[in-house]
């Protein structure tokens, strides 16, 4: 049985509070994101055995200020194959096709180089159970909030269409061309005019993402309250038997998992040599868009279905029926892909409205306020993560 009370959603609530309004803003790099560690920081001391802070380098910009020039060489070598010059051509759009296929599906970051270096910070509280420990759990969510997207901001609405047919035309570009080429075609006159018309839309990756901070509560703030909290669970009268609670907030999400990237490969094998669970947790808006991802990283990254439906049994219990879905193609990722990379038994939470996109969308925007988001799934999330908890330290 859950012993969550009206005190725990409370303190969720004021911490995720305090992450949005008092560290804004939280981009990673930043002061405001520095600021973020150390309130979370001294938080989870408060609380945990231990608490470790793991610096890294890398490079946040890479992830996707690439954009302007992505479009820029899109567009030059439009321009290239209308002067017929079709190799050239042909090369830089197979360039741009891979700088898109490294970046934005795969995570890969291979063209990150040209971007300046930052430090991140992962903030780990490690809790301890009170006999021998046989298993871990990684109760884990980012702390570093995106940049606003500027078609997210303005006109919500178009975005799934206009950046879907931008990486459309970027794909086309490339395998267009090179199975005409191959041919010998010459159809090319009206394929470069049916590019043409569909490269209209890779004008808006030249302000694709503004230099404003989106104020992030719910994307990603209050998974971090959330796990926080529990911190405080599982370190008092709840602290497990045979469990270690790792409570893991992480920087660089947003900068193409960067921070968790950092984390499991420098503790790849305090990770895998006993076994191991990550319940991530990302963009908790509503009770109704609750959804357990089985899949993630754009649909490529498998994670736990095990895991998943445990969590799904007891989500019942709850009273709640809780869906089983995947990352949609284009849709990104969350940190479970890089739990799951490296064989963890993984799983992300998300309380995102994945098939309509309105005008009061809040994710990654302006509007991602304390106002956007619902307090009716705290309690919930809360009870979901104690008794998972709980019931995998019975096993």
């Amino acid at each position: 049985m859950s012993n969550i009370t009206e005190e725990n959603v409370e303190n969720v609530w004021e911490f995720t509070r305090l992450l949005t309004e008092d560290c804004y803003p939280r981009l990673t790099g930043t002061q405001g994101c520095q600021k973020s560690a150390e309130l979370i920081k001294k938080s989870l001391e408060m609380h945990c055995d231990q608490v470790i802070i793991q610096d890294f380098t890398h490079r946040p910009t890479g992830f996707l200020k690439f954009l302007p020039w992505s479009g820029g060489l899109h567009l030059i070598a439009l321009l290239l194959l209308f002067m017929d010059l079709r190799e050239i051509s042909l090369a830089l759009f197979a360039l741009n096709a891979l700088i898109f296929i490294s970046q934005l599906l795969f995570y890969w970051g291979l063209f990150d180089f040209p971007f300046k270096k930052e430090q991140g910070n992962n903030v780990i509280g490690i809790i301890e159970p009170n006999n021998e420990v046989n298993q871990q759990i990684i109760l884990s969510g980012h702390y570093d909030a995106p940049y606003v997207f500027q078609l997210l901001e303005r006109i919500p609405k178009w975005y799934p269409l206009i950046f879907g047919l931008a990486l459309f035309s970027i794909l086309m570009g490339f395998l267009g061309t090179l199975i005409l080429y191959t041919l010998g075609s010459n159809e090319f006159h009206i394929f470069r005019v049916i590019l043409a018309i569909l490269s209209i839309s890779t004008i808006s990756f030249f302000f694709f993402t503004t230099n404003e901070v989106s104020p992030g509560a719910g994307d990603n703030a209050i998974a971090v309250g959330l796990i926080v909290e529990m911190a405080k669970i599982f370190a008092g009268s709840s602290r497990l038997g045979n469990t270690r609670i790792l409570v893991t907030a992480l920087d660089a999400e947003e900068a193409g998992l960067n921070g968790a990237r950092a984390y499991v490969n420098e503790f790849k094998d305090q990770l895998l040599n006993i076994p191991t669970y990550n319940f991530n947790i990302d963009s908790i808006y509503d009770m109704k868009y609750l959804q357990i991802f089985t899949r993630d990283l754009n649909y490529i990254r498998k994670l736990s279905r095990d895991e998943a439906l445990l969590i799904q049994r007891i989500s019942e219990e709850l009273d709640h029926e809780l869906p089983l879905s995947a990352m949609p193609l284009g849709g990104g990722s969350t940190d479970s892909a890089e739990f799951a990379r490296i064989g963890v038994d993984s799983i992300a939470l998300v309380g995102l409205d994945l098939k309509n996109i309105s005008n009061n969308t809040a994710y990654h925007s302006s509007r991602d306020t304390m106002a956007a988001i619902s307090k009716n799934s705290i309690k919930f999330v809360l009870e979901l993560l104690e008794m998972y908890c709980q019931q995998k330290d019975s096993v």
